[in-house]
């Protein structure tokens, strides 16, 4: 996608902004990772659980 600014300095805010969400969609992705790892986790507990 191409966006024509009409100055430069709109283009700097933008720019800044995109990153600012993106660093925020980043870090709410975090917590849903480790929520999945550990549900993997137990998964595999009571595999082994299930062995013994």
């Amino acid at each position: 996608m191409t966006v024509v600014y009409k100055d430069e300095n709109l283009q700097a805010k933008v720019e800044k902004d995109l990153g600012h969400i993106v660093w925020i969609l980043e870090k709410a992705q975090k917590p849903v990772e480790a929520l999945q790892s550990g549900v993997k986790r137990v998964k595999s507990l009571s595999n082994i659980a299930g062995k013994l």
